[in-house]
C-alpha cells in the first residue's frame, strides 16, 4: 500500500482501485479490503495519484511508484503479475 508522505497512518482512509475491472491491482485490492475499508473507483492512475499524494486515500500499487510525495503505508507485499505499458515514441 501507498500513503502520501505527509500522512502520518494510514487510519481509516478509504482505498483507490481502478475501474478497469481487469486489473490485477484492483482485483487484489478487492479480495483484501472489501470488508474492511471502503473502495472508491477513478478513471486514471493520474487520479490515484493526485488523490493518494493529497492524503486523502491510500492505494495498493508497485513499490517503484513510492517516489516523490509518496511511501508505504505498511509492511505488507503481494506479488502480483501485471504487464507496464512502455511508450517508444
Amino acid at each position: 500500500m501507498l500513503k502520501s508522505s505527509k500522512a502520518k497512518n494510514m487510519g481509516n482512509f478509504p482505498i483507490l482501485i481502478n475501474r478497469d475491472i481487469s486489473c490485477p491491482l484492483r482485483k487484489l485490492s478487492i479480495q483484501l479490503y472489501q470488508e474492511t475499508r471502503i473502495l472508491i473507483e477513478t478513471d486514471t492512475l493520474n487520479n490515484i495519484l493526485s488523490i493518494v499524494k493529497q492524503g486523502d486515500a491510500i492505494v495498493l500499487l508497485p513499490l517503484s511508484l513510492a517516489i516523490n510525495e509518496l511511501t508505504t503505508a505498511d509492511e505488507h507485499s503481494h506479488d502480483i503479475i501485471y504487464y507496464e505499458y512502455k511508450n517508444n515514441a
